[in-house]
């Protein structure tokens, strides 16, 4: 370094302009990266309050989830000599792997720093402090870029921290990261940057990003204005939706027309539903006329942001991927579902990514003023433990299979149950039982776990009229039918139906005070009940309320009844793969009365 360097780099304020105009003047972009030369935030205007952060001199943490190769990255490449330069800063870069530390220190991080006269004009004489992943700066200052081993962490603190993908690391490896912040979080001058795709829901980096105050970008329509999150897929408050829309026409083995999804793409706006296309002039429009919002509290100290892919990437390339996921999981592998949510839309891997948002359900505006059509009225319930229960009842309608849910809740005793089944007031149905019709309510509860018992379900159906009710695995069950030929001759046929004919529940010992009165028991076929409830939603004849998930419980209902899904796999008696559900959160307690409902319009000729 020369004297002249020298002495005006002693005397020379820093340059406090925002970071992105001084690295315009000061930096230039190696060959390695898609955009080169100077850098130019003006393509990508959702880079620009992340940068004011790390210059805020009041913001200690920014955390960015953000997709693959959309330029979080650079943030970081840009950042760093400006932190260098004007803010004095001893510089740890944690990467989610050695060997990748290295190759980003020789492609990127170490040209875009020595592309900076003011960074040349600190370099060590002596080679052996200038290495790949390690600068020691004429000014004590050290650069250093390594993996996440604990190792690498102990050492003495660093005014800025950088993790790159920590949603890699191993548990404790982000927050070790973190305290190497060390004393620079006493004096109030540390800056800590975490930029990653979406990880898992509730892990390390899920955490820490929720822990800030969560800005997510926001586009604007062409037509109307509105501002909005430029979702995959969303829904309105009357269960419409909105986001990436196309036909999606299939064949007969369940698979998208590519073709016609391609053709048909654009997307919609939340408000007026304005369609959008799918071309670089949109998404310039969108970045000249997005900003952030403010999703959650405030915070003034610690910062997140979010954007997805759908700003700045092909959407037709990112259809066909989604489609191609869709596919996989309509056989059971649903890890390139989880890997486009995680990688293109930059959210955390959870039951929602897999689920939520598949089922698409119809919505009407529901009221207590009795509906035209109906013709049944049910209370299904299913028993989670000891004393929780999911209560959900639905109206039916005759012959067009339509049916209204009136209300889905959790109950916590008996008393509970009985006060939810005066506040609907189901339907009276007769039932055969050992050739004798009966009259009971229309309460059917599952008897799936503790059925017998005075607390048992056989007791509880058995003290107010009820029916318990028995998910299998069996295919169908055998009835005898009677009926007259021609002649008059009365005659008995077997014939298969998905439920079991009925029969009594026993509530067994300990129930002397009850007579030993029996319940009506009811046992069925899982499977079919599964079918012809998703045919009836996918009809759209199985209608929510408006606005429902816009509520606590009605978020919950949607994830319950989102939580199965159809999987393969090979029939050990025939040899041959079939296709059966599986819920592997067990979290699926509306959707079994869902079942449980669509057995009673069964059994009662709706359906």
């Amino acid at each position: 370094m020369n004297l002249e360097h020298q002495w005006s780099g002693a005397f020379t304020k820093p340059d406090r302009r925002p970071i992105w105009e001084w690295a315009a003047d000061n930096i230039t972009l190696p060959a390695v990266l898609t955009k080169t030369g100077a850098f130019d935030v003006s393509g990508s205007r959702h880079f620009m309050l992340p940068f004011t952060w790390l210059h805020s001199e009041s913001v200690r943490e920014v955390n960015v989830m953000a997709p693959p190769r959309s330029g979080k990255t650079l943030l970081a490449d840009v950042s760093v000599p400006w932190a260098v330069v004007n803010d004095h800063a001893s510089v740890l870069w944690v990467f989610q792997t050695g060997p990748l530390g290295k190759s980003h220190a020789e492609l990127r991080a170490m040209p875009t720093l020595k592309s900076s006269q003011q960074i040349r004009d600190i370099l060590p004489a002596d080679r052996h402090k200038d290495r790949t992943e390690e600068i020691l700066f004429t000014n004590g200052l050290p650069f250093i870029i390594c993996g996440p081993s604990i190792s690498n962490l102990q050492s003495r603190g660093f005014k800025w921290v950088i993790c790159d993908e920590p949603w890699l690391y191993d548990p404790g490896v982000l927050y070790e990261a973190k305290t190497r912040n060390g004393d620079f979080v006493k004096s109030a001058s540390s800056k800590f940057l975490a930029i990653s795709q979406g990880g898992v829901e509730d892990d390390d980096w899920d955490t820490q990003h929720k822990s800030g105050e969560l800005n997510e970008w926001h586009v604007q329509c062409e037509s109307c204005g509105h501002m909005m999150a430029p979702e995959w897929t969303a829904h309105r408050p009357d269960g419409t939706r909105w986001g990436i829309m196309f036909d999606g026409e299939k064949d007969a083995k369940g698979r998208y027309n590519i073709a016609r999804a391609l053709e048909t793409l654009r997307f919609e706006c939340e408000k007026c539903a304005f369609p959008h296309t799918d071309s670089a002039a949109t998404r310039a429009r969108w970045n000249l006329t997005g900003e952030y919002r403010v999703i959650g509290d405030p915070h003034k100290s610690r910062k997140s942001a979010r954007w997805n892919a759908l700003i700045d990437y092909p959407w037709h390339a990112l259809l066909e991927e989604w489609l191609s996921a869709r596919h996989a999981a309509h056989i059971g592998n649903f890890d390139p579902t989880i890997q486009f949510v995680q990688k293109r839309l930059a959210r955390p891997k959870s039951e929602k990514t897999i689920h939520e948002g598949t089922l698409q359900f119809a919505r009407a505006k529901i009221t207590d003023e009795k509906w035209e059509s109906e013709v049944l009225r049910c209370v299904t319930v299913d028993r989670q433990s000891e004393d929780t229960y999911w209560l959900t009842a639905r109206q039916w309608a005759k012959d067009t299979g339509e049916s209204r849910r009136i209300t889905f809740r959790r109950c916590y005793s008996e008393a509970d149950i009985v006060a939810a089944v005066a506040e609907v007031n189901p339907s009276t149905i007769r039932i055969a039982i050992g050739g004798q019709q009966i009259a009971v309510r229309a309460v059917l509860i599952d008897s799936g776990y503790r059925p017998k018992g005075d607390a048992g379900v056989y007791a509880m159906c058995a003290r107010h009229g009820w029916m318990a009710g028995k998910g299998t695995d069996e295919p169908f069950f055998w009835h005898s039918v009677n009926k007259k030929d021609v002649h008059g001759k009365v005659t008995t046929d077997r014939i298969q139906r998905p439920y079991a004919p009925w029969t009594w529940g026993d509530p067994g010992e300990g129930t002397e005070s009850q007579g030993r009165k029996h319940a009506p028991l009811i046992r069925f076929s899982a499977s079919p009940m599964t079918d012809r409830m998703q045919d009836l939603i996918d009809r759209g004849l199985w209608l929510e309320p408006e606005g429902d998930s816009e509520t606590e419980m009605g978020r919950e209902y949607d994830r319950q009844m989102s939580s199965e899904f159809r999987k393969r796999k090979v029939n050990k008696m025939t040899g041959k793969e079939e296709m059966y559900w599986a819920c592997p959160s067990g979290n699926n307690h509306a959707r079994d009365c869902g079942k449980e409902s669509v057995l009673l319009a069964t059994i009662t000729q709706l359906l």
